[in-house]
């Protein structure tokens, strides 16, 4: 808990400058001059054409000295190293760059491990002895998806180990970086707050976004659809009453109409009744003519024998 918390100030406010002197170089055995490496780090490189390492390449570096900048052996602007474990006695500051030139990406305390991160270089920081109390070797973890044990002492004789594991070695990746002079350490080492140090990698981010907007799609696509239903419903309904508005209105054209032509045979039937009347009227008043006619003729003949006997 303490080296974590050295590793937050160190972050947060310390103002460190970088070496000028040259570097040493990286080993993995005790120098000449007795001194021993500081441990080693170890990370997993992302490798898409890596297919039989499922894409991560596992490498470490064993640093020599503190206050040296170290390539991450293995790594490019294209294969970062996405996890690295810190197993030195130093405090290990990750960039971004491939030269410590930037703002630090993490800072790893001893036996601390970092994942999901997009790192080329480290910087060694001198720890204090009593900031170490939390350290824990690694061994025995599941390191790199299960191809590694994580217990060093039994995972090979050396050059077999190497296979793999390529160390830091003069005049390639790996090896101390020493540019000059360097920017003061509390600038590269300034809370970032554009990008906090747990964020994830832009290609996660957008991923991660990509599946949050499409579930709220699927979230949203029900209350759509319930939506177009409805207005589906109401549609079908306003059709429906307009068709039965439309039947009601013919029936009642149709309804007119058979009245009208009700109407219209009861007028021809009162014009015959009128003219059979008629005509009736008019055969009676011949008839009565006729009648008083004969009734005349009658008169005379009776008139006419009546005189002739006188």
């Amino acid at each position: 808990m303490r080296a974590r918390t050295t590793a937050a100030a160190l972050l947060g406010a310390l103002a460190i400058v970088l070496p000028t002197a040259g570097a040493t170089l990286a080993a993995d055995h005790d120098d000449d001059d007795g001194r021993r490496p500081l441990g080693r780090l170890e990370y997993l490189v992302d490798d898409d054409d890596d297919d039989e390492a499922g894409g991560n390449e596992h490498r470490q570096i064993r640093p020599a000295d503190n206050d040296t900048c170290y390539r991450l052996t293995g790594t490019s602007w294209e294969n970062p190293a996405t996890t690295v474990r810190n197993e030195t006695e130093s405090l290990a500051v990750l960039f971004r760059d491939r030269e410590c030139g930037e703002r630090a990406e993490r800072a790893l305390a001893p036996g601390e491990r970092a994942h999901g991160v997009q790192v080329r270089s480290v910087l060694f920081k001198p720890t204090d002895d009593d900031d170490r109390e939390g350290r824990h070797d690694g061994r025995g973890d599941d390191w790199n998806g299960g191809r590694h044990d994580g217990n060093d002492d039994e995972s090979g004789n050396g050059d077999e180990d190497r296979g793999r594991r390529h160390e830091a070695g003069p005049g390639m990746a790996g090896a101390p970086v020493h540019n000059g002079a360097k920017p003061a350490m509390q600038e590269m080492m300034k809370p970032r707050t554009d990008e906090p140090a747990d964020e994830q990698p832009a290609d996660e981010q957008a991923g991660d976004e990509q599946a949050r907007e499409e579930q709220a799609r699927d979230e949203q696509a029900p209350q759509d659809q319930q939506a177009r239903d409805e207005e589906a419903r109401d549609e079908e309904a306003r059709d429906e009453e307009a068709r039965d508005e439309q039947g009601r209105q013919d029936q009642a054209q149709r309804e007119e109409q058979t009245r009208q032509e009700e109407r219209g045979r009861q007028d021809q039937a009162q014009r015959d009744e009128q003219a059979r009347m008629e005509q009736q009227a008019r055969e009676e008043q011949d008839r009565r003519e006729e009648e008083q006619g004969r009734t005349g003729e009658q008169g005379d003949m009776f008139d006419r024998i009546f005189g002739a006997i006188d």
